[in-house]
């Protein structure tokens, strides 16, 4: 399976609620699981969280023409989150994330 389709699988689970299956999928492959920040990654014989770190740069703050002007700002859609809201999509969630009682 190639990385795209993997994400892909990933992704898919995860917006069906699948949670725990989603987790499952990427943790019990032949090649590996989930790493913790003082392991040795095996690819570099460095921490894991040094080369997490090495492929992030440091924040800095956007000059204002990187961003697109425009003439009116868009209505922003209403949203109103109840109990009930969560309590049905809470109740369709599976695995750790799922609903407990």
């Amino acid at each position: 399976m190639t990385d795209a389709q993997i994400s892909k699988t990933f992704t898919h689970l995860v917006l069906q609620g699948k949670v725990r299956q989603a987790i499952r999928f990427l943790t019990q492959r032949d090649k590996g699981g989930v790493l913790q920040g003082n392991d040795i990654d095996s690819k570099t014989g460095k921490r894991v969280k040094d080369v997490l770190l090495s492929k992030h740069p440091d924040a800095r703050i956007p000059e204002p023409r990187a961003f697109e002007p425009y003439d009116k700002i868009p209505d922003f859609i209403s949203l109103d989150i109840t109990c009930d809201t969560v309590t049905s999509v809470v109740s369709k969630m599976g695995g750790s994330a799922g609903h407990v009682g």
